[in-house]
Order: structure tokens, then sequence, then C-alpha cells
């Protein structure tokens, strides 16, 4: 699915909800969102709109985004 306005983000997070939410795929979900590239940032408001809606049902994409981002800052 392409996100690139707030509807498409918001039926992409009903979707994931709806459908796709499996432990395998939450864990899957925010590597697929971290491995975008880093020159596209004009994506990165819709995916932490994303990660955000998401974070009221399945707090540990959230979580492991944030993870991600400390690694990277850190190393």
């Amino acid at each position: 699915m392409t996100i690139y306005n707030r509807e498409l983000v918001d039926a992409a997070a009903q979707e994931f909800l709806l459908t796709l939410n499996t432990p395998v795929n939450r864990k899957r979900l925010p590597r697929e969102i971290w491995k975008v590239d880093r020159r596209r940032v004009d994506l990165l408001p819709f995916f932490t709109r994303l990660a955000a809606s998401l974070k009221e049902c399945a707090p540990k994409i959230a979580d492991d985004l944030a993870s991600y981002l400390l690694k990277e800052m850190v190393s």
C-alpha cells in the first residue's frame, strides 16, 4: 500500500489493525519502515502518523522505531 497523504495513512493503520495485526507483522513493520530511504524526508510525517496511530493498540511498533532511532544517534 502506498501512503502519501493522511487519509491513506489512516486507512493503512486501520487495515493493519483489522487484518494484519499478528506478532510477526508487529515485529516486521518497524523494520520495514526503518529501511525506507533516508532521503525521502517527505514521507517522514506519514510514517510518524502511522506509528502514532498504531501506538494505542500496538505500542511495540512505536517503541521499536524509537529504539532504532536511538541506536543510530548513539552510533
